[in-house]
């Protein structure tokens, strides 16, 4: 049983359609594949680093000042 043979036995007693091979090892892919980690998440996840670009200071770099009273603006 361990080995595998006697389901191998059983699955070669009929005929199985290409169609049946290709469904019957997606099936055995899924089984394998390793599954998300879905628990907890650790302490300090997501949140901003020191260091990083996406830092809460770096919005006044991005501020060119209010347009003067009286000041044409053509768009």
């Amino acid at each position: 049983m361990m080995a595998g043979v006697i389901p191998e036995c059983r699955r070669r007693r009929f005929f199985e359609t290409p169609q049946d091979i290709v469904k019957r090892k997606q099936q055995n892919a899924r089984r394998k594949k390793p599954r998300r980690f879905t628990g907890p998440r650790p302490e300090g996840f997501g949140e901003k680093k020191e260091g990083s670009r996406l830092n809460a200071n770096d919005d006044d770099d991005d501020f060119w000042g209010f347009a003067q009273e009286g000041a044409d603006v053509n768009l």
